[in-house]
């Protein structure tokens, strides 16, 4: 199996190929993001999330208007739900898990089935790590849950969302995925990386049957109930500063205001 690391601009095949991470100019094909070639195949290590039918996506409400939310993706594109297609009132700052309906001409993002989550915390990376995070048949993502006893959903656009359990311990791990997603053996590292925090040693089996007890909704999402007012919601609490994001690339993002810049702040938890 050959692998090797290829830079912005590298020819990667003479004839035009649709991948990630790829442009074609002249009938060829080049790389545009630092990427590794492995067997020909091209896997970028850099990227913005763009949109695509069908993702699963962690958001965060950034906009309210009388007839949508509009919810930042962790990318140069954003999002949008209908008033119509939700009873829920979400406010600035919500985070919440979504799946993208239509896309159009600039990336924007028609989002459905919202649901709302909180008590947990974020984390945010680089989006084209995701399949390394999820693994095989959710192969890697299972193992996290199970060996740090949280519930986590992970977004195409690059945000983890995760609840109850070791925080701490599946933030971490899910910062090492990351790190290391060009190294080969990462399942059999993670492995001994969890095991060793831990100080558990799980079956394939006590894995899978944590899985299923999931309190948050899957890659593959179905709409859960919803409560349509906010009187019947719990009571959520959110003190300014507290908690935090964890990120691979930097100082976390703070609010965006209606209309105005995006305000750089302290860390929360949701």
């Amino acid at each position: 199996m050959s692998k090797e690391i290829v830079l912005p601009g590298t020819r990667v095949a003479d004839n035009p190929v649709r991948c990630e991470g790829c442009f074609t100019e002249d009938g060829k094909t080049f790389t545009s993001v630092v990427s590794i070639l492995q067997d020909g195949k091209v896997i970028p290590l850099k990227g913005k999330y763009i949109p695509r039918v069908g993702d699963a996506v962690v958001g965060i409400v950034s906009d309210v208007r009388f007839t949508s939310f509009e919810v930042d993706l962790n990318s140069p594109y954003v999002g949008n739900i209908s008033t119509k297609d939700t009873r829920t009132e979400f406010e600035l700052g919500d985070v919440l898990v979504a799946k993208t309906r239509m896309v159009d001409e600039v990336h924007e993002a028609t989002l459905v089935e919202p649901v709302q989550l909180s008590g947990g915390r974020l984390i945010e990376f680089e989006p084209v790590k995701v399949p390394r995070i999820i693994g095989r048949s959710n192969s890697m993502l299972s193992m996290l849950k199970a060996y740090s006893k949280s519930d986590i959903v992970v977004g195409k656009n690059g945000r983890a969302y995760i609840k109850n359990g070791d925080v701490a311990l599946a933030a971490s791990a899910i910062l090492k995925i990351c790190h290391e997603a060009h190294v080969a053996g990462l399942t059999d590292r993670m492995k001994v990386f969890l095991e060793q925090k831990s100080g558990l040693s799980l079956s394939p089996e006590e894995i899978a049957a944590f899985e299923e007890k999931s309190e948050l909704p899957g890659q593959d999402f179905e709409t859960r109930e919803r409560l349509p007012f906010r009187e019947d919601r719990p009571f959520r609490e959110r003190p300014f500063g507290g908690g935090g994001r964890f990120s691979d690339r930097g100082p976390p993002r703070g609010d965006q205001g209606f209309g105005g810049p995006r305000r750089r702040g302290p860390p929360r938890d949701y």
